[in-house]
């Protein structure tokens, strides 16, 4: 089961960055155990650690879905930001096999090369479909051409790691009733100018 608390816009000059929140960061929360009703939203308290407040549970129990402002304070942000960059500036691409992230829109495959599908324990690079000409040739500079940064930022990155792994995050999966939370997957997801295109509504189970 995923659970979706969260989306959060972080941006600079350069480089705008749209990062997907199970909690605090990028990933999706699970449970290999049966899953328990939601905490007592009385339980809850207004420290951090302690999880969601009975506000955040009525309005999650209503939409089925919950915004976190300021989950990351500017220090944290700038970390994530810088960190991002370093990695988009040291991609080699000698070796890369250029694959780009499709969700299977207008006719296109979606991604499911050998290189995709083996990217959970690594951090790996996915291009825009647009980012090549018809001959194969990049037409953008490599850190105005990925799509997207995954999908083990979580273990992989320090910076991400601490935004991911930590008692707040438990806390509120705890406090959404699950006994086990597990971190699955992390990214970040570029919004490039020029290109990219939409993604419409979509349900990840069913790739």
């Amino acid at each position: 089961m995923q659970v979706q608390l969260s989306l959060i816009n972080i941006a600079d000059s350069q480089l705008k960055l749209l990062v997907s929140f199970i909690t605090v960061c990028s990933i999706e929360i699970n449970s290999k155990q049966t899953q328990m009703p939601p905490s007592d939203a009385s339980t809850a308290s207004t420290e951090p650690s302690t999880g969601l407040v009975p506000t955040q549970l009525d309005f999650w129990n209503e939409n089925g879905y919950l915004v976190i402002p300021d989950a990351l304070d500017k220090a944290t942000v700038s970390s994530l930001l810088s960190e991002t960059h370093s990695m988009l500036s040291n991609l080699d691409l000698q070796d890369h096999p250029m694959t780009k992230f499709s969700t299977g829109q207008n006719g296109r495959a979606h991604v499911g090369d050998d290189y995709f599908l083996t990217s959970g324990d690594k951090i790996r690079f996915f291009f825009e479909e647009d980012a090549f000409s018809p001959s194969g040739t990049l037409q953008k500079p490599k850190e105005r051409a990925i799509n997207k940064i995954g999908h083990y930022l979580h273990e992989l990155s320090p910076s991400f790691k601490v935004v991911t792994r930590n008692e707040r995050n438990m806390s509120i999966a705890k406090s959404l009733g699950f006994r086990d939370p597990r971190c699955l997957q992390s990214m970040v997801i570029c919004k490039q100018p020029e290109i990219g295109g939409a993604v419409p509504s979509h349900q990840d189970s069913t790739f």
